[in-house]
């Protein structure tokens, strides 16, 4: 950034491009860390990456619990590195996964007095995890970063050229407004949730079965009571969630569209879109 502004000092008629994917990193970096719900989850995520990768102890009694659950545990993965869009979708993806397993586990730690040096810890985290308005941004946030994990896998693949990055990004639009306007229920149903008043209630694959075909695979149901909120209050705080949106497509535009000047002075170079190329 720095080079190219100190060459565009000297050289007026120079034409900086920077990785577009590395902009859409921090466009959705900008848009997230800011905001304090994506914030606290991320932040709760880092907590529980170090809370396992510090006791092997606990690593070993969440494996248990899977297997007397019969449900493979992901792995909770780290979420505080360079590629930003990729961790958050992966640490969001183990933590759904892993939720109601997550409670069994801490649950049953808490009880063991093997555990009174991270017990206050754990009570925390299971206090969280039993907080309905966690997993709504939770799976708010897992749907929004899916249709921008998507075009930032499109970006890495170095195969758009310019010309074709504006419908690239308006095409993670669509599913971004999509999102505007989808009802918690589905939402809930997409990661196979359900809700009552009492418990919620997640369908996950039997352990080993994903490694059998469709037609083989079976599902177990596991529950957890939750402090639950109404239907209503979900859905006013997914409402105030979705707020984020426009600021999330704004950064993206900002970083992924060059200025004005720019995108004339390339939209000029017939040589550079491959439509104007001759036969």
């Amino acid at each position: 950034m720095v080079l190219i502004k100190q060459l565009k000092d000297s050289h007026s008629w120079l034409l900086g491009i920077h990785c577009a994917s590395h902009r859409l990193e921090l466009a959705i970096k900008d848009s997230l860390m800011k905001n304090a719900h994506f914030k606290e989850l991320h932040d709760f995520l880092v907590v529980i990456y170090y809370t396992f990768k510090k006791s092997g102890k606990l690593k070993g009694e969440f494996k248990r619990i899977g297997e007397v659950l019969g449900v493979d545990v992901k792995v909770m993965p780290k979420v505080h590195g360079t590629r930003f869009v990729t961790h958050q979708l992966r640490g969001l993806s183990a933590l759904i996964h892993n939720w109601a397993m997550l409670c069994h586990c801490f649950e049953n730690c808490i009880a063991d007095t093997g555990y009174r040096p991270i017990k206050a810890k754990l009570s925390g985290l299971l206090k969280k995890l039993k907080d309905y308005r966690l997993l709504v941004r939770c799976l708010f946030f897992h749907q929004l970063l899916q249709p921008i994990s998507s075009l930032s896998l499109k970006l890495e693949e170095q195969a758009l050229c310019y010309f074709d990055l504006p419908l690239a990004v308006e095409s993670a639009f669509i599913d971004i407004d999509e999102l505007k306007i989808t009802e918690f229920e589905v939402i809930l149903s997409k990661s196979k949730i359900t809700s009552s008043s009492s418990e919620t209630s997640w369908e996950l694959l039997k352990q080993g079965h994903a490694r059998l075909s469709s037609e083989k695979r079976q599902n177990t149901t596991l529950s957890v009571a939750m402090n639950h909120t109404s239907k209503e209050s979900a859905a006013t705080h997914l409402q105030s969630l979705k707020d984020l949106l426009e600021d999330v497509k704004s950064n993206m535009k900002k970083r992924l569209y060059l200025p004005e000047q720019d995108s004339k002075l390339l939209a000029a170079m017939n040589f550079v879109d491959p439509a104007k190329w001759g036969r």
